[in-house]
């Protein structure tokens, strides 16, 4: 017994001292005390905190006969309980000492002795005495006394790690420290385990066999009966802030885990990793499938289903060579019918490694399975992609022959989407190979065909075949001109109604492109056309709404953005509600209020997710990811990631982008910032190449951040320092103020001294219109001599405003003249 009670010196000093008062002779009947002390002491600790040793050696020097023992209070009948105010009040005045112990955390929150103990308490009847565990210094000195003099240190640190302080744990384990769980510990568990219940003892197995930590709700959805919340509040488990149920002590765990059978922990763990797949907690799936998996014998049944989860739980937190690794063995087992969508799924991940030439190998093979199957439109879907690698790679002739496959697959399939994407790829193919006119032809009739359809996905991609087809002709006015020449298809026997749709669906197109200046000209056309329809309108209002907004307007936007959503909530038009709700975060962010931004991000995550939107909401995910990582929300980050994960299967490189963003956010969520960096590099690889500024500019802005976040050397803050001046230019061409001001900070942070916007950030229109107004023409006068509207000039004059960051127009003029004085001084 003595070494149980080593660091336990205090505890029994005060025990002993409560004892010497209470048993001292009483003197005469109604006198005074010779040392007053209550009746009653309460000892209480956790079990195996050594609470019966201690009491027992305290109370061996005194007379049996005047100590009355009551032990376990926390499992002793309501009667004897609710009985103690009065025998405390009994023995008042007598020279009998009751000692009783219990243990505080298995006290339910309706357990008699809380009231009790809250009345003796009152009524000044007890004193109290609470056990902790061992500090660390008496734990390893209580575990080198059983080991002896040659005891070596990390033998028993080891021990003390794991006994957390708890001396019969200490005592037991030192015992036999080979590993395994003494005989004497899995008793003693399985004793606990016999006062619970049924269901209590299924769901404390349950909880030990999927992991030290689970939320509460996903171990319900288990359990028959659901999760007995006793549990919550016992002796084995404690709640923590966040509701996650955790064991009190790993050896626990350790003991009522082995009491499970093998097979029973594998159906268990392959359940709740089910659940947590479709709650998208994938990185707590793979933790609990990872051991699971490894440890499943390969002839038992059950495997390529737990196989199967863990490699969806692999893709969703980004862990690619595990993914790789698991779907790799998936398909060496994998029936014919199932090959085709592992390849595809396989090539994804050895894409974003990095390794095109495995990934490409993969999609050809899968798209020949598809072929042999006569699934047409799957072929199809894997041979664009491959096409449009090869077309990164600059492999035109290959992609022409790729792509030529996919149109035949898409006709075979009648599916007119993929046509009008394969017609589009291979016209810009051709002009990239020096058929300009011929590819130009080719990307016109797809874009026609898409957007007559109604196709918008196909037509977007088609808008962007054209500028760069017409780029790569040589024909640079022509390719800033290319959304205007989609305009005309939809006027085609005076559709007018048509085409004012297809305007405002343009200036969607033209926001992400990030020809801003043309797409509030449009929408203005728009919204002063009053035969314009409510689903152009709406369209026009949220673009004009996120312009003004990135700019750094306020009311104008939020007045412009609410109407929007209205409308698209009112006519189900899902697109502008999307985009109107990244206005609304966008302004809420601003004005400093995360959790409005929040609220209205989740959202559209909500929204995405009861709908088969995958294409306008990529650039809202990619910001939203990033806010819902900055605030530590996991949930939200992996359901963000989930939904681009799909979007990618389109192969498109906006989301692709965007994806290596949302993969980027989990890993250094998850607090490994080495691993987050690649993926950054990635999307800045892709975005370096697309007519995407936003796009752009936030990955260099987030990849810089955590290049100084990752403490690397001066070149990687240097760097930082580059990415955050090529984010600033491309926000000041944008004029987006908004996003301007947060870049100056994070530079002037780093010790940069941010650059300032002069004349050489206005559009030609802009300096020629303010030219005029340093020459004192008023707008009316200006609009006559350019063959402009006053609107338009009155627009461009704001814009400059903005841009110089001046008040007035007579300011931003004198602002110009001088900064063109410096740039180009008199002899």
């Amino acid at each position: 017994m003595g070494e149980v009670l080593v660091g336990r010196t205090e505890e029994l000093a005060r025990l002993r001292a409560w004892l010497d008062q209470r048993l001292a002779d009483p003197g005469p009947r109604g006198g005074p005390r010779a040392g007053p002390a209550p009746p009653l002491l309460l000892v209480s600790g956790e079990a195996w905190v050594g609470v019966t040793a201690l009491v027992d050696a305290a109370v061996a020097a005194y007379d049996a006969s005047r100590v009355v023992r009551l032990d376990d209070l926390h499992v002793a009948d309501g009667a004897t309980v609710r009985g103690l105010p009065d025998l405390a009040r009994r023995l008042v005045d007598g020279s009998t000492a009751v000692v009783a112990t219990y243990r505080p955390d298995a006290l339910a929150r309706d357990h008699p002795l809380r009231p009790v103990r809250a009345e003796l308490r009152h009524a000044g009847l007890v004193t109290e005495l609470r056990l902790g565990p061992l500090p660390d210094a008496d734990a390893r000195r209580l575990v080198a006394d059983r080991f002896g003099p040659a005891a070596e240190p990390d033998r028993v640190e080891a021990v003390v790690r794991r006994a957390d302080g708890l001396p019969f744990l200490l005592v037991a384990l030192a015992q036999d420290d080979d590993g395994d769980l003494p005989e004497a510990v899995r008793d003693a568990v399985a004793l606990e385990l016999e006062r619970l219940d049924d269901a209590g003892r299924e769901a404390l197995r349950l909880a030990a066999v999927t992991g030290p930590a689970v939320e509460p709700r996903h171990l319900a959805a288990l359990l028959p009966g659901g999760w007995p919340e006793e549990l919550g509040t016992g002796e084995h488990l404690a709640r923590d802030a966040d509701g996650v149920l955790r064991f009190r002590h790993d050896v626990v765990r350790e003991a009522v885990h082995d009491q499970v059978p093998p097979a029973r922990q594998r159906a268990w763990a392959t359940r709740l990793a089910d659940r947590l797949l479709a709650t998208g907690s994938h990185r707590d799936a793979r933790a609990l499938l990872d051991p699971l998996v490894a440890a499943w014998p390969a002839d038992e049944p059950g495997r390529a289903r737990a196989l199967t989860a863990l490699a969806a739980a692999a893709e969703g937190c980004g862990e690619h060579p595990a993914a790789v690794a698991a779907l790799g063995e998936l398909l060496a087992g994998a029936p014919e019918p199932e090959r085709a969508g592992l390849l595809s799924r396989l090539a994804t991940q050895h894409e974003l490694l990095g390794q095109w030439s495995v990934a490409v190998a993969e999609r050809e093979a899968g798209a020949r399975l598809h072929d042999a199957a006569g699934r047409p439109a799957d072929a199809a879907v894997e041979r664009l992609a491959v096409a449009v690698h090869l077309r990164s790679a600059a492999s035109l002739r290959a992609a022409l022959e790729v792509t030529a496959l996919a149109e035949r697959d898409a006709r075979r399939a009648d599916r007119l989407d993929l046509v009008c994407r394969a017609e589009a790829l291979r016209g810009n193919l051709l002009a990239r190979t020096e058929r300009g006119a011929e590819g130009v032809a080719q990307v016109r009739a797809a874009l026609d065909r898409a957007l007559s359809a109604g196709l918008v996905a196909p037509a977007a991609e088609a808008y962007q075949r054209l500028a760069d087809a017409l780029e790569h002709s040589g024909d640079y006015r022509s390719a800033g001109q290319a959304y205007d020449a989609a305009y005309t298809f939809c006027r085609h026997g005076d559709q007018d109604v048509t085409a004012q749709v297809c305007r405002a669906c343009a200036a969607v197109v033209m926001l992400h492109g990030g020809r801003w200046d043309t797409a509030l000209e449009v929408c203005a056309e728009v919204l002063h056309d009053p035969g314009s329809p409510p689903p152009a309108r709406a369209a026009a209002e949220v673009v004009t709404g996120l312009v003004e907004a990135f700019r750094g307007r306020v009311r104008g936007p939020r007045a412009a953005l609410l109407g929007a959503r209205l409308t698209g909530v009112r006519i189900d038009l899902l697109p502008v509600d999307l985009l109107a709700s990244w206005g609304l975060s966008l302004l809420d962010r601003h004005a400093g209020d995360d959790a409005g931004a929040v609220a209205g991000l989740q959202r559209v995550l909500q929204r995405c997710e009861d709908s088969q939107e995958r294409h306008y909401c990529v650039p809202v995910l990619q910001d939203a990811v990033g806010l819902f990582a900055r605030l530590g929300l996991h949930r939200e980050v992996a359901r963000a990631t989930a939904l681009l994960a799909e979007a990618d299967l389109g192969h498109q490189p906006d989301a692709r982008i965007a994806l290596c963003v949302a993969l980027a956010e989990t890993s250094a969520l998850a607090g490994d910032v080495p691993a987050a960096v690649p993926h950054l590099r990635q999307a800045l690889e892709l975005s370096a190449t697309e007519e995407l500024p936003l796009a752009d500019l936030a990955v260099r802005r987030r990849l810089a951040a955590l290049l100084v976040a990752g403490g690397g050397p001066d070149d990687a803050r240097a760097e930082a320092v580059e990415l955050l001046r090529q984010a600033q230019r491309t926000a000041r061409r944008l004029k987006a103020r908004l996003l301007l001001e947060p870049l100056g900070r994070e530079l002037a942070a780093l010790g940069a001294v941010p650059t300032t916007a002069g004349g050489d950030a206005l559009t030609a229109r802009e300096r020629e219109v303010l030219g005029l107004v340093g020459g004192g023409l008023t707008s009316r006068e200006i609009a006559a001599r350019l063959f402009l509207s006053v609107r338009t000039v009155e627009m461009h004059v704001r814009h400059a405003m903005t841009t110089l960051d001046c008040r007035t127009r007579t300011e931003a003029a004198m602002r110009l003249a001088r900064d063109d004085a410096h740039a180009h001084p008199t002899p």
